[in-house]
């Protein structure tokens, strides 16, 4: 079973400004709005979503790396991993689950990239 990185996300204050900040960063890139106030922002093989925050929140920075896997469920029930939410989206599952050093990650459980990251 192949486990594939699919994207990071970045809590800021202002995410269209940020995307354009590391368009300039990386001298190129893409992005567009996935959501109302969110944006995906591509680069190489580089996936960043660009989530709005603020300090009532305290959550700043990058947050719950995103994988991607047939059989997902599977394994991370095998690995002993519970997970703590799940969601669905057209493609399929995509299960939240925190890891021994108690960062958040989600896993999709199906290998296409779906239309976030693929545009």
């Amino acid at each position: 079973m192949k486990i594939r990185f699919d994207h990071i996300e970045i809590h800021v204050k202002n995410p269209k400004k940020y995307c354009e900040f590391l368009t300039e960063l990386f001298h190129g890139g893409r992005y567009k709005e996935i959501a109302p106030g969110i944006y995906m922002f591509k680069f190489d093989f580089y996936n960043f979503e660009i989530k709005p925050s603020n300090e009532s929140n305290s959550t700043f920075g990058f947050q719950l790396p995103c994988l991607r896997s047939k059989n997902a469920k599977t394994h991370l029930l095998n690995l002993g991993i519970r997970i703590d939410a799940t969601i669905t989206n057209a493609l399929g599952h995509c299960y939240f689950f925190s890891d021994f050093e108690g960062i958040k990650w989600h896993i999709k459980e199906y290998d296409e990239e779906d239309e976030y990251i693929n545009f």
